[in-house]
């Protein structure tokens, strides 16, 4: 009994997503019809695909050891501009997640995310309208006081938040 629920927990665990803390599903897939206050979560939606942000202790995200700081932005990133961002902690960022939208008629919307314009941690295609979450991988990079750099580098870019993985 004990050697096949050992079997049934790694393949499980094995196929838990990157970034475990989003789910998606069908519509309708909301906070409320999973029955998690919104002060816990978030949810969004994309054509008939519905996500949740699932921000409760407990919640898978934290099953693989990883702590989420989430820093508030808010803030339209005007094509060519950057703005920069206080990192929470020093601890060893394992990625971070950026819930973003295109904010304007560009087709060729990205935003490239840097520490201290000297760490480049990539450059992603940011293609929709609405709020969803690009994942920029910082291979356990610590802040040591720079500050965190987000550029629009083509398009207007709108950033909601960055949810700050460290281990």
């Amino acid at each position: 009994m004990k050697c096949k629920f050992l079997v049934v927990f790694s393949i499980l665990f094995i196929a838990t997503p990157s970034f475990a803390e989003v789910s998606s599903r069908t519509c309708p897939y909301t906070c409320k019809t999973q029955g998690i206050e919104k002060n816990h979560c978030k949810d969004w939606r994309e054509g008939n695909t519905c996500y949740i942000d699932d921000l409760r202790p407990g919640s898978q995200a934290s099953n693989v050891d990883l702590k989420r700081d989430i820093v508030m932005v808010n803030k339209n990133i005007l094509a060519g501009k950057s703005i920069e961002i206080s990192l929470p902690n020093d601890n060893p960022v394992d990625h971070l997640d950026a819930v973003v939208r295109r904010n304007g008629g560009s087709t060729e919307t990205a935003l490239s995310v840097s520490l201290g314009h000297s760490i480049e941690f990539g450059s992603k295609q940011i293609d929709q309208n609405q709020n969803h979450v690009v994942q920029f991988q910082t291979n356990g990079t610590r802040a040591e006081g720079r500050k965190l750099v987000l550029t629009a580098n083509s398009g207007d870019v709108f950033v909601e938040s960055i949810h700050v993985m460290t281990r």
